[in-house]
């Protein structure tokens, strides 16, 4: 029964996918506080949920936008009638300078930094089509590759990206001290 309200449901919802506007503020801080939630919920080491600071999804976007007026970035956004239902951010990164000779790697890359579906809203398509919008505006703005970063327990976002053809590049680990 699940399944076919969730078909239901995507045939009725129009999603539109649009940069942000200073009005979805408040909409977005709430997506990026559930953000937040979910990526601790995943986190085999969370911090406690008190270690943030009241305020900390809406310091997030400050921070994000910040980072987007200085890297000739953009965050779109995705709304099913009229409600905000998923985010993501493309920025381009600064050359990698003499290595790129070197190494033969693209003058100018992008990176997909966040991509975020309310869960309501999941499995309808809507993250493929924010990574789509943010990858052809990369391409727009000269970018001959792009990047993702993922938080290795996220496995679904690890399938996600391999779905849409990117592959592995690189790994980070981590240790307490």
């Amino acid at each position: 029964m699940p399944n076919k309200t969730k078909e239901k449901t995507n045939q009725t919802t129009k999603i539109i996918i649009r940069k942000y506007e200073k009005k979805d503020d408040y909409q977005l801080i709430f997506l990026f506080d559930e953000f937040q939630k979910f990526m601790f919920s995943i986190d085999p080491k969370p911090p406690k949920m008190s270690a943030l600071k009241p305020d900390y999804a809406k310091a997030s976007l400050h921070q994000a936008l910040d980072r987007i007026k200085r890297s000739e970035g953009v965050l779109y956004v995705a709304e099913a009638n009229g409600k905000m239902v998923g985010f993501t951010i493309a920025l381009a990164l600064k050359p990698y300078g003499e290595e790129a000779a070197i190494f033969k790697r693209p003058q100018k890359r992008g990176e997909i930094t966040d991509i975020y579906i309310d869960s309501e809203y999941r499995g309808n398509n809507i993250g493929a089509r924010l990574m789509e919008t943010a990858e052809s505006y990369l391409k727009e703005i000269g970018c001959k590759e792009i990047i993702v970063g993922v938080f290795a327990p996220n496995k679904n976002a690890r399938e996600f990206y391999k779905r849409l053809g990117y592959s592995e590049a690189s790994l980070e680990f981590s240790k307490d001290v």
